[in-house]
């Protein structure tokens, strides 16, 4: 074991300092003092290592991460708190490796993002793409990135909990909105448009947010409770599917929204 990292204690000393050697093996300044420091500082040490060791394995450059690592203490401290506090967080990038640099280069870390952006950039995803699945990954891929970004405000910048409500809460909103668009090219494809009896234009539809989502009191592990709701009963005008009653026409809408974000994809 290199003698900067003795006094920390590692589960398994024999595994930590096959890794630190590898890690090490190119002798970039400064990386060898800040992982000392880091891994010191971290509640598991040999966990936050073998994530570290993880991540260097998926990324297809390993030795800028390393060499930005040990230019840029800052982006060091970012990722072994990542890869220290959090399995969860620590699974998006090893699956999304270009995130963590995304992380330090563009993301969003000092402010909450208002809801009208991230809406703005999840409706970009999920519109470059047409087939259904094919969105319905879209909307995914950007979802897990923008929970790593709340999460990195979280632990690392320590942002305050009614900020990290707010900004999981408008994901949550976003995501919704998106599904109600490409539901609805869906629906008015298959059925044509829902008419009002009453007023003879659009029905209209809401989708309420209950519970956490209405109080704007998102956390990482909550669920979201949905109210679908649409203005009058009627027809659709038909389409390549026929015609049907809004009632039908609603209750497939909902199902498709629920589909979108909730079903199981390949992301």
């Amino acid at each position: 074991m290199r003698a900067a990292f003795e006094s920390i204690a590692f589960r398994d000393s024999a595994q930590a300092s096959a890794i630190l050697a590898e890690i090490l093996k190119d002798g970039r300044p400064g990386l060898e003092e800040t992982l000392a420091d880091l891994l010191g500082e971290s509640f598991d040490a040999n966990t936050a290592l073998v994530r570290l060791e993880r991540y260097l394995a998926t990324t297809a450059t390993p030795s800028a991460i390393l060499d930005r690592m040990a230019a840029a203490p800052r982006f060091a401290r970012m990722m072994m708190t990542v890869f220290g506090q959090s399995q969860f967080l620590t699974d998006i990038v090893c699956h999304n490796p270009e995130y963590m640099p995304w992380l330090w280069e563009e993301a969003v870390l000092d402010e909450s993002r208002p809801r009208d952006a991230v809406l703005a950039e999840i409706l970009e995803h999920v519109r470059a793409v047409s087939a259904f699945d094919e969105q319905c990954g879209a909307m995914r891929r950007f979802k897990s990135r923008e929970i790593l970004r709340i999460g990195v405000r979280d632990i690392v910048v320590h942002a305050s909990i009614p900020s990290i409500t707010e900004e999981l809460s408008n994901l949550a909103d976003a995501a919704l909105e998106a599904a109600t668009e490409m539901a609805t090219a869906i629906c008015d494809e298959r059925y044509g448009t829902p008419i009002d009896g009453e007023t003879g234009e659009r029905a209209g539809f809401v989708i309420l947010g209950m519970g956490k989502l209405g109080g704007r009191e998102l956390n990482f592990s909550s669920d979201i409770d949905l109210v679908f709701i649409y203005s009058g009963n009627g027809e659709t005008t038909g389409g390549r599917s026929g015609a049907c009653g809004n009632a039908e026409y609603f209750q497939k809408l909902g199902e498709l929204i629920i589909k979108a974000v909730s079903g199981v994809t390949a992301e």
